[in-house]
């Protein structure tokens, strides 16, 4: 059952992620949450299989026992990453809107993600809450069926960010002084696929005197997008221009 033929037997398992830390015998400590999850969302029992990954690309069948998960097989299956990593700025939202935000980029195949604090952020989040984002991005990729949790970083103000890849672009809500910005997806339809960093604003946009160094300005349309709808724009352009 190890073997890729087993994919569609597993498929309807429910998803579990673990420390990659106690994934290293054959049993696993559960979390309160992911038992409550396990008996009252799915209204499942004690020795019920299920699936357990590591965030790392490791996965295994596994057996429910109570508070714990006794690991049977390690499993071979099919990465569905990004074919090309991608780094994700996003000035810090208000509200539910970074917790929406953050699950749909780590459902959007984002590799790592840095919340910026910009000119316009109205909110420096405590670690409580970046321990939150971190759970979201756990849970999406429960969901979306990752093998590889993304990197949350810490938030960091604008000016000492810095994406790992030579290709970047950030997106404008208005005309430059130069004239209209591309748009994304003329951009990336004259670029092979590479490592690629997106930079989108908070609430409000960039201010004025914001700049990113190596940045190449692209539109995102003619309307003014909220941000977390920015997002979930260019990375649905981007992840057609990786997997044509």
């Amino acid at each position: 059952m190890g073997s890729l033929d087993c994919t569609a037997q597993l498929k309807h398992l429910p998803r579990l992620w673990c420390d990659p830390q106690v994934c290293t015998g054959s049993e696993v400590p559960l979390q309160a949450a992911q038992i409550h999850y396990l008996k009252r969302v799915l209204r499942s029992r004690p020795m019920t299989e299920l699936l357990i990954l590591n965030g790392q690309g490791r996965i295994w069948r596994a057996l429910w026992q109570d508070t714990q998960a006794q690991l049977i097989e390690s499993l071979d299956l099919p990465s569905n990453e990004s074919p090309q990593p991608l780094w994700l700025g996003v000035g810090v939202l208000k509200g539910e809107a970074m917790d929406w935000l953050i699950q749909k980029a780590t459902e959007l195949g984002v590799t790592t993600l840095q919340p910026l604090l910009t000119a316009y952020t109205q909110l420096v989040p405590s670690p409580q809450k970046q321990a939150r984002w971190l759970q979201i991005a756990r849970e999406a990729c429960e969901q979306c069926e990752r093998l590889y949790l993304p990197q949350i970083l810490p938030a960091i103000p604008l000016t000492q960010a810095s994406s790992p890849y030579s290709l970047n672009f950030i997106a404008v809500a208005r005309p430059l002084e130069t004239g209209p910005a591309p748009g994304l997806q003329t951009r990336l339809a004259a670029l092979a696929p590479q490592p690629l960093g997106l930079w989108i604003g908070p609430e409000g946009g960039w201010s004025p005197t914001e700049q990113v160094q190596g940045c190449v300005p692209i539109s995102l349309g003619p309307r003014v997008l909220r941000a977390e709808t920015a997002v979930c724009s260019a990375l649905t352009l981007v992840n057609a221009w990786l997997v044509p």
